[in-house]
């Protein structure tokens, strides 16, 4: 692939990525930065990690004690 093609995820919205990367399991984010400088720029942001952060803590408090 030249440099002037580009991969479909490429021409999506910047809050769309975010929104995609925000559903993958932490595991997964991990891999997500090993594939292009792109991916490893969002994974590292706050928001992905926050959001990641919120659903633990939602899910952990939705038990009774």
């Amino acid at each position: 692939m030249n440099e002037e093609q580009e991969f479909p995820f490429q021409r999506l919205p910047e809050e769309l990525k975010y929104v995609i990367f925000c559903w993958l399991a932490t595991k997964d984010l991990g891999r997500a930065t090993q594939v292009c400088h792109e991916w490893h720029a969002i994974v590292e942001d706050q928001t992905i990690w926050k959001n990641m952060y919120t659903k633990l803590l939602k899910f952990n408090t939705d038990f009774p004690s």
